[in-house]
């Protein structure tokens, strides 16, 4: 069977780089568990990418890169290519988007089996604009969404897809391919802490994720300014870069934490692992997380995990077991989750990565994408039964 993932939202897409790519990660998973061909479109804006490019991960993988019309974010194309490439499912990665309704009308008309997968269907920003924009937008594809089936990556999506009244609703989650995770649990921490320069005795805070107000790593110096009022043992390891790199840098000034702060702006893919392995807890402050992909690899990588409420660490973490969900930003509470983490970090992080090993990974989430196909198959099968006769 030849699926075709089509993600249309054009951000950051045309960037090169494949490191925990969701769409990568399943068609992987497919292609070991079944007789599957697949290929993922990334859609680029026109004007800087005109031509289509094709990058073969495997024989049975292909990256395709199709030159579009970019408005912001969204991506828009003639569904056309689909035909042109004999998909026999589509995969739709739809969240928001202006094009989503184009696509699903083009394979229902044609009768290719389609279906939306769906992260978000809320703006992230604090514009009340952009979020009157994406109400609308919603409302428009709502009469499409309910004319396929949906696959929602968490409760909370599943939840208020309900709520809005889609009708065909599957949840799904996401997982990592800890296939291509470094396995190498036995290498002293003490090394990795000399390698990196931050001091064996501290406890290490680590905060990883873009610099920007939505994922608010203001918050994670807060953390540590209040919890350095009654320990001075404490340290924050901070990886990202962004808007915010210059407004963090005069804070930590201003607080006279530099001796307690460490930064890493970029590291690379095969390296990252280190970063989880050297640190103590890792602290997630966005209250808006869609779903935490640094969260799934903290926890495989048994670094105990302490995040603000919000819909993906929710669904991922269970508190008290697998890590710490904060109902919201009173630092008393944090001050108390990090030291429990601290205390348990071993039975924290064992039943995190058993988590990650036997849930939250692609090999066992494939089977129900699988199963999915073949209801998908057979109702069109039957459809067309139907049709011809």
């Amino acid at each position: 069977m030849r699926l075709g993932i089509i993600r249309l939202y054009i951000g950051d897409s045309g960037k090169f780089g494949y490191y925990n790519m969701q769409e990568l990660g399943l068609a992987k998973a497919l292609v070991e568990n079944g007789d599957f061909e697949v290929y993922i479109f990334l859609l680029r804006n026109k004007k800087i990418y005109p031509e289509q490019e094709i990058i073969e991960i495997s024989d049975k993988i292909k990256f395709v890169y199709l030159p579009a019309i970019s408005i912001g974010t969204h991506g828009l194309i003639n569904p056309g290519f689909i035909k042109r490439y004999e998909i026999d499912v589509v995969h739709l990665s739809s969240d928001i988007q202006l094009n989503t309704g184009r696509i699903i009308k083009w394979c229902l008309k044609n009768k290719v089996p389609v279906y939306s997968c769906i992260g978000t269907i809320e703006s992230d920003s604090n514009i009340k604009i952009k979020k009157y924009l994406s109400n609308v937008l919603f409302s428009l594809n709502k009469v499409f969404l309910n004319k396929v089936t949906n696959i929602a990556k968490t409760p909370y999506v599943y939840s208020k897809l309900k709520e809005k009244g889609i009708k065909n609703v599957k949840l799904i989650p996401v997982g990592l391919d800890i296939k291509e995770l470094n396995n190498n649990s036995n290498i002293d921490k003490q090394i990795l802490r000399k390698k990196y320069n931050i001091p064996s005795d501290t406890k290490l805070l680590l905060f990883v994720g873009k610099l920007e107000e939505y994922k608010k790593p203001l918050m994670a110096i807060e953390v540590l300014k209040n919890i350095l009022k009654i320990d001075d043992g404490y340290s924050l390891l901070m990886v990202g870069s962004g808007l915010l790199k210059q407004r963090i840098f005069h804070e930590i000034s201003i607080s006279n934490l530099n001796s307690k702060f460490y930064y890493i702006e970029k590291i690379s893919n095969k390296d990252i692992w280190e970063i989880y392995k050297l640190s103590d807890v890792f602290i997630n402050m966005n209250d808006a997380e869609i779903y935490g992909m640094s969260i799934l690899e903290a926890m495989y990588y048994k670094c105990p995990i302490i995040a603000v409420k919000a819909p993906g660490p929710k669904f991922i973490i269970d508190d008290n077991e697998t890590g710490y969900i904060i109902e919201d930003y009173d630092m008393q509470k944090w001050i108390l989750a990090i030291k429990k983490a601290i205390k348990n970090r071993k039975e924290i992080g064992d039943k995190a990565n058993k988590k990650i090993t036997q849930e939250l990974n692609w090999d066992v989430i494939s089977i129900q994408y699988i199963e999915l196909y073949q209801e998908l198959i057979n109702s069109y099968q039957h459809y067309r039964l139907r049709e011809i006769t």
